[in-house]
Order: C-alpha cells, then structure tokens, then sequence
C-alpha cells in the first residue's frame, strides 16, 4: 500500500489485526524506495529502543495528547507534497 500511495509520513502501531507492526518497520526501512518516509511509532508497546533501532522516527505510546501528536506531525510534514 505504501508502495502504491507514496504518503509523507506514516503512523504505525506495534500492534496489528493482521500482521506484526515491528515487521511492517522493519520491511518499509529495507526498502529503498520506502526507507525515507517518516514512520510514527502510535502504540501501547512500551519499547522505544526496538522501534528506533528498526527505524522509527518517532515513538509515541498510547494515549497520546492530541497536541503532541499534532506537533510530530507537523515536524515531518512536507510543506510541497507530491500532487495525487
């Protein structure tokens, strides 16, 4: 899907219906064209080290504050992204 819609940030729980969210970090920072998108770590997992080590650019546990959320946001928006 990333692949697909090429989106400016990505935000991203550990936890997953699907599949493991750890895996999802792992597989989009392996990827050439993906590894420069910003992903947000959005999740109850207390495990900051594992996601900045996979390559989070950011981690937040749950809940998190709408004005913090909004402020890391903001920090990597692109203020030019792509026309789609």
């Amino acid at each position: 899907m990333a692949l697909e819609l090429r989106p400016t940030i990505i935000t991203l729980d550990a936890l997953l219906p699907q599949m493991d969210g750890w895996i999802v970090l792992e597989t989009l920072k392996n990827d050439p064209e993906l590894r420069d998108i910003p992903v947000i770590m959005l999740t109850i997992v207390d495990d900051r080290n594992r996601g900045f080590t996979l390559g989070a650019s950011e981690y937040l546990t749950k809940p998190v504050e709408r004005d913090r959320l909004a402020l890391v946001l903001h920090k990597y928006a692109n203020d030019n992204p792509p026309v789609r």
